[in-house]
């Protein structure tokens, strides 16, 4: 029990009055408002990605939107919630859960943004300052874009799951690059030919395309570009015939069968006939592979002569048309197990015979302007054939002149069996012995002229 002691004094301290640390509160409730706009703006951007992006399929638009006004309660309760608290972002987040794990949308959403920012870069590209850029865009690569986008429109469910994000193909400058490698190359093939009297020296044109051929078909099958240039053309030309005769045949998929039965039949038919051909000229070229073969080992070949510049053409050409040969028949053996009933595998089969005949048609057109850029044809004497004319032309100078000189004789001694001492003479014996000493004169001395003196 409390007592009350004497005789001491208690002190009381004055009170300390609390002073709160605004700065602190200040920082507290900057932190808390950021979280709070941090969370607000998480839900902003996810309603946005869904809700706002563009979408192509018109069967995935009307999904989402049903998805949005089943969640439209949840986002109004959402809204009243404190964004700032972890627990209240997640329950925000969990409301889109239906949208964000569909995949069909979620495929929606991201192809169609895609194919939004390909188109870009293209119009990038067709209005570039820059003439190397610009060159990268054309018509066809932009096409390609659309007739994707179109496909995954209209195309099943399961078909726009399984699709490619769209992609643009940039154009390739073929000619510059081939030209660069040509340069490179230093490719250069002459040939002498002695007709008339003359050396005719070929230089590349016909010889050099071989070597020009060889060269295009590495650069255009080390280049994954070409490659991709080349079956975005074949695509777009099947597109190309589908929408404009989808009216004539009925449907498009009607168009689009008969497209790819004449590619087929055309494509078919002329491997055929460029077999019977490869495998003639191969023939033949190996024919000659043999006379080579026999030559070298008889008398050899010197290195850098004409003869082995003519040699190793042989055996380039050798080379080509053993490729070109088996491709043609792995062709041929492919469209053989082709599955008709499959549109997917003919479409592929279709494009693929385009392409490899654009493949074909664009080195052959390239390798053929190379080796005639810089060809050339010139023309010299032939010595040998020089030094016989020479000869013929002073034997001819010389008959001529030995012609003149017994014509002159003739005509002196005739002269004086009539004039001489004022009396016709007819004295054979003396008119022939003038004659054999004009005529051994001359022969003995060609260059002597006999004048009247001289008779």
């Amino acid at each position: 029990m409390a007592s009350y002691i004497p005789n001491i004094t208690d002190v009381f301290p004055e009170p300390v009055l609390y002073t709160p640390d605004f700065n602190r509160v200040e920082r507290m409730l900057q932190q808390r408002e950021g979280m709070y706009k941090q969370g607000a703006q998480r839900v902003k951007n996810l309603y946005e990605s869904v809700f706002n992006s563009s979408m192509l399929r018109n069967e995935d638009i009307q999904r989402r939107d049903a998805y949005l006004k089943a969640i439209d309660e949840g986002l109004k309760k959402v809204s009243a919630l404190d964004l700032s608290l972890p627990q209240n972002q997640e329950i925000a987040t969990k409301l889109f859960e239906p949208v964000t794990t569909d995949q069909s949308i979620v495929k929606d959403i991201q192809f169609t943004r895609q194919y939004q920012n390909e188109v870009a870069k293209a119009e990038q590209l067709k209005s570039s300052q820059d003439p190397a850029t610009r060159r990268q865009y054309w018509d066809t690569g932009r096409k390609l874009l659309d007739y994707q986008a179109e496909e995954f429109k209209n195309g099943s469910s399961q078909d726009a799951l399984r699709a490619s994000s769209p992609s643009y193909i940039p154009n390739v400058d073929l000619f510059t690059l081939a030209e660069k490698m040509y340069k490179e190359s230093g490719i250069s093939v002459k040939k002498d030919q002695i007709s008339g009297g003359y050396i005719w020296t070929q230089k590349n044109g016909e010889l050099a395309i071989p070597l020009t051929q060889s060269m295009v078909n590495t650069l255009f099958d080390n280049d994954p570009a070409i490659k991709d240039m080349l079956n975005a053309e074949a695509f777009v030309q099947r597109k190309d015939f589908v929408k404009a005769n989808a009216a004539k045949y009925g449907s498009n998929q009607a168009a689009e069968q008969v497209y790819i039965k004449d590619v087929m039949t055309t494509i078919n038919s002329g491997l055929q006939a460029q077999l019977q051909v490869d495998s003639q000229d191969l023939k033949a070229l190996r024919g000659k592979k043999e006379s080579w073969d026999k030559l070298i080992s008889t008398k050899g070949i010197i290195p850098g002569s004409q003869e082995h510049l003519d040699y190793l053409t042989d055996m380039q050409r050798i080379d080509l048309l053993d490729k070109s040969i088996v491709s043609a028949r792995d062709r041929v053996a492919k469209q053989s197990t082709l599955d008709l009933s499959n549109i997917n595998d003919l479409r592929s089969a279709a494009d693929g015979a385009v392409s490899q005949y654009g493949y074909t048609e664009m080195s052959n057109k390239i390798a053929k302007y190379l080796a005639y850029k810089n060809s050339d044809i010139s023309v010299k004497a032939d010595p040998v054939a020089m030094s016989q004319l020479n000869s013929s032309l002073a034997l001819r100078n010389a008959l001529s002149t030995l012609k003149a000189r017994h014509d002159y004789t003739m005509i002196e001694i005739a002269e004086r069996g009539k004039y001489k001492d004022g009396k016709d003479k007819d004295d054979s014996t003396d008119d022939d012995s003038l004659l054999d000493s004009l005529f051994k004169d001359g022969f003995n001395n060609p260059n002597k002229e006999n004048t009247p003196d001289d008779l």
